[in-house]
């Protein structure tokens, strides 16, 4: 089996995905492998978190590493502007509710709930990265930061569930609104200290 790391093949690697794994995570010394194709299709998750024992596992397998303050300044620049966007959807499915359109407000609502939903991956993924770092706020106010915004959305989804229109309108025009704009700005907050 071939294996190669960002173009360049790598001798003794093994025939193994666990083998080749190994190697490359080894090959890439302090940049992260984020990406896996064996011959040419993406590995699955599930292959990577347990690597089945197929000897060969392809052909050819290869991984492509990025360097990991260039991929957070990328993932935090993403999310912030990501936020512009579930703002977007949280005024649009707002002003639908309050001229009483609720239908047309429900895909936009589910919209900036899926968004919501990558950007608390997002937010624990810097957390995680940027730990012990000495950049990053506090532990005790992020996480209670990230306990308001469950709240806010359990309050959203709660408000959804038992169809009180008004308190939805209230929570996408308040509360998760100043969420979208504090967590905007700590994303623009941390990508600016790691540039330096």
């Amino acid at each position: 089996m071939r294996v190669i790391l960002d173009g360049q093949e790598l001798a003794q690697a093994g025939s193994t995905l666990e083998s080749a794994l190994r190697a490359a995570i080894e090959g890439a010394g302090e940049r992260l492998v984020i990406e896996a194709t064996a011959d040419g299709a993406s590995v699955p998750m599930e292959h990577l978190e347990n690597p089945p024992s197929d000897d060969p596992y392809a052909e050819k397998l290869e991984f492509v590493t990025a360097d990991p303050v260039a991929l957070l300044q990328v993932t935090m620049g993403e999310a912030s502007d990501h936020l512009v966007t579930i703002r977007e959807h949280q005024d649009a499915a707002a002003d639908a509710i309050i001229t009483g359109e609720v239908n047309e407000a429900l895909p936009a609502i589910r919209d900036a709930l899926e968004g919501w939903t990558s950007i608390r991956a997002a937010i624990e993924l810097v957390i995680n990265a940027l730990a012990g770092s000495g950049v990053l706020d506090s532990q005790e106010l992020l996480e209670s930061s990230l306990a308001g915004l469950a709240q806010e959305l359990a309050a959203l989804r709660d408000a959804l569930a038992s169809q009180e229109w008004s308190s939805v309108a209230d929570s996408l025009e308040g509360e998760l609104a100043e969420q979208a704009e504090q967590w905007g700005e700590w994303f623009r907050a941390q990508r600016e200290c790691l540039n330096g």
